[in-house]
């Protein structure tokens, strides 16, 4: 636990100072057991961290919905399975800010905040995934013109606002979806 409160006040404070190269040092590159000491968040009260956790899940397994869903119940969250849509629902059993979505297919994983506006989503995801050691490897828009992140493994990651009808920038919530390579 000690090590994942280093990770997470080592996030913190780049997102506070705007410097997410600071990650980019020897020292916070760790790559997926940075993302494994990640995942405690999930059982935080803070949105921020629940999100970034989220992230590290999404990003440790991808393509396989029941190990992403294990790292999320593991720590606390509820999970409610719609076998008709193909779909996990994941929320924390407290402070529910976050939540996530599943294909059951492990096709994709969503997070959204009902607190995090799209650029602190966009500056929390950045963090997470060089801490990960999966810098975006190019950077676009969706069919939609939202911003979207292509990894070097190849996951797309979407940014939008939270809710059922997404627009692409927030200032109240947010949304990201990791869509996995085809294998």
């Amino acid at each position: 636990m000690a090590g994942y409160r280093l990770t997470a006040a080592a996030l913190a404070t780049a997102a506070v100072l705007g410097a997410p190269a600071l990650l980019a040092s020897p020292a916070l590159a760790e790559g997926p057991a940075a993302l494994a000491a990640l995942l405690a968040g999930l059982a935080e009260p803070d949105a921020s961290t629940q999100m970034t956790a989220g992230y590290a899940a999404c990003l440790l397994t991808p393509g396989d919905a029941e190990a992403t869903a294990n790292s999320f119940t593991a720590n606390g969250w509820l999970r409610k399975d719609d076998a008709e849509q193909g779909l996990i629902a994941l929320s924390p059993a407290e402070y529910e800010r976050t939540s996530a979505l599943l294909a059951a297919d492990g096709s994709f994983c969503k997070l959204e905040s009902i607190t995090l506006t799209t650029a602190q989503a966009a500056q929390l995801l950045n963090m997470t995934v060089m801490l990960a050691g999966l810098p975006a490897a190019q950077m676009g828009t969706d069919a939609a013109g939202c911003m979207t992140f292509t990894l070097s493994d190849g996951t797309l990651a979407s940014l939008s606002s939270g809710g059922q009808d997404p627009v692409c920038s927030s200032t109240v919530d947010s949304a990201v979806r990791f869509t996995t390579a085809p294998q």
